[in-house]
């Protein structure tokens, strides 16, 4: 990489070094923080720390997640391996991968689906896209996420509250018991009013009506997801 005076450098204290640029053995890493090494002129010039803190509600979504039927969980991240243990540990995450390039997270996604699992994708930033596309399903954060991550995920949810992601997947199995009851019904009252107009018990026009109107109870039965909301609260 050519380097230009004036340039200005951050990143892993390894690439700076790769770059021929002296980093002081007295600026480490540390357990609680990641650290990002800033350079300038082909000097190094300090460093900056960065805490995560983890969301008060990354427990309880997890949680949540698994009643779901989601039973494995991984955190893909680029953190160091000290921070990601820490955050994993906290949040209940089932394991975890520390220092993740782009390419990386990709290949365990893809490492997955080979394995026959189906994979739920979920994250906000540049370095997530490739995942998100790979993933069966993907699932941007867009209040927080990048434009990258929005466009190529399957879904995004225009909050910040992490618990919009269960309500999001129960709905949407909801939304298909809806739709697999409404073809059903629709089916049966088909046959019903066909079968009653082949005997002779209605004429036909009758039976016309009658399917006519059997789209009420598709309607009606349909605008039960109006109070999803508030049956997810109650329960």
């Amino acid at each position: 990489m050519r380097k230009r005076a004036g340039d200005r450098l951050a990143g892993r204290r390894s690439w700076l070094v790769e770059l021929g640029i002296a980093v002081p053995e007295s600026f480490a890493d540390t357990a609680a923080a990641s650290t990002l090494y800033l350079a300038q002129e082909g000097r190094f010039i300090g460093t900056i720390q960065l805490a995560d803190a983890l969301r008060a509600e990354t427990r309880a979504t997890a949680e949540s997640l698994r009643r779901l039927g989601i039973d494995d969980f991984v955190m893909l991240t680029g953190d160091r391996r000290e921070v990601a243990a820490e955050i994993a540990r906290e949040a209940g995450l089932t394991r975890y991968r520390a220092e993740c390039l782009p390419e990386e997270k990709l290949a365990e996604v893809v490492a997955l689906k080979a394995a026959g699992r189906s994979v739920l994708v979920i994250g906000d930033g540049v370095n997530d896209a490739p995942a998100l596309a790979a993933g069966d399903l993907g699932v941007a954060m867009g209040a927080l996420g990048s434009d990258v991550a929005i466009r190529t995920a399957d879904v995004a949810l225009m909050g910040h509250d992490l618990r919009a992601l269960p309500r999001f997947l129960a709905l949407s199995d909801r939304t298909l018991q809806i739709i697999n009851q409404n073809l059903l019904w629709g089916l049966v009252f088909i046959v019903l009013f066909v079968a009653l107009s082949a005997f002779g018990q209605i004429s036909p026009i009758v039976a016309a009506f009658l399917h006519e109107f059997s789209a009420f109870f598709v309607i009606f039965n349909s605008a039960r997801l109006l109070r999803f909301d508030e049956q997810a609260d109650s329960a």
